[in-house]
């Protein structure tokens, strides 16, 4: 990278800085990626668990009560 091969102790300080950040914004991308993956599983997890258990009372509960 030519960027990095400069003489000028500044920019390449500047440089270095800005390496420093964008590898942190991409591990802090990363960790809400995750977590929101982990979230999203949970959700799916429970809302099918609720379907399959209102299906379960449904069927054993029976039909139409006759009065």
């Amino acid at each position: 990278m030519e960027l990095l091969e400069t003489t000028d102790p500044e920019k390449k300080r500047l440089i270095e800085a800005t390496d420093r950040h964008k590898y942190e914004l991409q591990r802090e991308v990363k960790a809400i990626s995750d977590k929101t993956e982990n979230a999203v599983k949970n959700v799916l997890i429970i809302g099918g668990t609720l379907v399959l258990t209102y299906l379960l009372v449904s069927q054993l509960g029976g039909g139409k009560k006759e009065t």
